[in-house]
């Protein structure tokens, strides 16, 4: 299957899972480059709004000299929200600095209960556990339960 075809058939279920009612999507790839591909190719497609969240909130933390905190990621992302129906967001790494002691996922799911959001997560899906980045790294997450209303999308 060609990436152009494949890249096509995912963002297709990424539409119909989100017209469909379900209000958290994470696209999982190592391949961050795959995850950069089917990102723009969906916010081509869907018209809805990309949110660079790494390069957003450190720019609002650094001007208005903020923690990064949830409720700063929230308020950022749901100002977009008044013209779209769902969000992209990539660039999430920032989420993941020890220094900061967020839960990820757990901000984007509550995040998700007011607008939906697909969420392209550089890390692995595999034997129903979520991971961002790999063991040896100093940023490594896993997660092992997760809430049912998340659909996963593994695109390796």
């Amino acid at each position: 299957m060609s990436p152009d075809l494949r890249s096509a058939q995912i963002t297709n279920r990424i539409l119909l899972a989100v017209q469909a009612g379900t209000q958290l999507v994470l696209v999982v790839s190592e391949k961050v480059h795959a995850l950069e591909s089917i990102g723009m190719e969906l916010v081509r497609q869907s018209g809805w709004p990309l949110f660079h969240l790494g390069r957003n909130i450190s720019q609002k933390m650094v001007e208005q000299q903020l923690p990064c905190t949830p409720e700063l990621i929230q308020d950022s992302l749901l100002s977009l929200t008044r013209t779209s129906s769902a969000v992209v967001v990539t660039e999430i790494d920032l989420l993941f600095e020890p220094i900061f002691h967020l839960d990820p996922l757990q901000i984007f799911y509550k995040i998700s209960r007011y607008v939906p959001l697909v969420v392209f997560w550089p890390g692995r899906y595999q034997h129903a556990i979520l991971t961002y980045a790999v063991p040896e790294h100093a940023h490594y997450r896993e997660w092992r339960t997760l809430p049912s209303e998340i659909q996963i999308t593994p695109i390796d």
